[in-house]
């Protein structure tokens, strides 16, 4: 769904509605604003690709609603705050990309105990 398309606004908080969807590629569709929360309704997802867009704000903690979820792929957009602490409910997670964003503290300890994670990318933008 969506991949390198030129979408002009943000993600419908609607598409929460999809309860259904496995997969949701949105990556690289020039979206922007902030993630909608309604996008943790989507439990049956096992993907989801967000990267190069624009997105802003926080990482939505109703994100760790996404049990089934195996890749996440935030990289490439404005992202601020911190890694939700709810991430550590992603125990099916196996790639986690946030590189090239401006999220802030530390890095959850629940991360190193998520058994499947084999790839993470957590390296952030420098100021300049």
């Amino acid at each position: 769904m969506g991949y390198y398309n030129s979408f002009s606004s943000g993600i419908p908080a609607s598409f929460g509605n999809l309860s259904k969807l496995v997969l949701l590629d949105l990556g690289n569709c020039g979206l922007n604003g902030t993630l909608p929360i309604e996008l943790g309704n989507l439990v049956n997802l096992d993907s989801l690709f967000l990267q190069l867009n624009n997105f802003t704000g926080a990482i939505p903690a109703e994100f760790g609603n996404l049990v089934n979820l195996k890749s996440l792929d935030l990289s490439y957009n404005n992202l601020t705050g911190e890694i939700p602490p709810t991430f550590a409910y992603l125990q099916n997670l196996e790639l986690l990309s946030l590189m090239n964003n401006k999220i802030e503290g530390t890095i959850p300890a629940c991360l190193g105990d998520l058994p499947n994670l084999q790839v993470s990318q957590m390296h952030h933008q420098k100021s300049l």
